[in-house]
């Protein structure tokens, strides 16, 4: 003979399942990532390629990190601290792995990363690069990419680079000041015209 098992107990341990577990598990939604361009990268504060020195430290959420090369940002020393998350969005990084990563500057200038952005990890020839099929590029493309457009910053030097105006040849300035007189004449009259 057959136990009937009463149903308001299967229901009552599939809550405390779901319960126990619910808190265990975040998953991180991105936008879906547009195709690495200098505008993309023109949102970034930091790009830089290098060797992982640490584990991240779930504590404070920290990394060590070797740049190789600092496309852009500031890297005072050799050995430089990220900071991601163990959870939530942050990059799951591993000591001796090389990526290409962006960041962004928190108020405290930390450079601090997240798996929305563009970095990406550096994969050998016998593992599958998944990010190879999502982007359409190969890290050694994006790298290329990166060396192609940005200059190498110096470590310990910080760059104020100034804003690339186009210059007016000094003939036309004399030309320009007078056509502005001009226009600030007329306008004057017009307005005295109305009143």
């Amino acid at each position: 003979m057959k136990k009937k098992v009463p149903l308001g107990s299967l229901w009552l341990g599939k809550l405390l399942l779901l319960l126990l577990f619910s808190n265990c598990s975040i998953a991180a939604v991105c936008d879906d990532l547009p195709k690495l361009s200098l505008e993309q990268c023109g949102h970034y504060d930091f790009i830089a390629y290098g060797r992982i020195e640490s584990n991240v430290n779930c504590d404070d959420k920290k990394v060590s990190f070797y740049p190789i090369y600092v496309f852009k940002g500031y890297a005072e020393d050799k050995t430089i601290d990220l900071y991601t998350s163990c959870s939530d969005n942050g990059l799951l990084l591993a000591e001796g792995e090389y990526w290409i990563l962006y960041g962004f500057y928190n108020n405290a200038q930390q450079i601090k990363l997240s798996i929305c952005g563009h970095s990406r990890k550096q994969t050998s020839e016998e593992e599958f690069d998944y990010q190879q099929d999502l982007r359409g590029t190969s890290f050694q493309e994006d790298l290329n990419f990166i060396k192609e457009n940005f200059s190498l910053k110096v470590f310990g030097k910080k760059e104020l680079l100034p804003k690339k105006y186009e210059k007016v040849n000094p003939k036309l300035v004399p030309v320009l000041l007078g056509v502005g007189l001009l226009f600030m004449v007329i306008g004057y009259l017009v307005i005295k015209k109305l009143k």
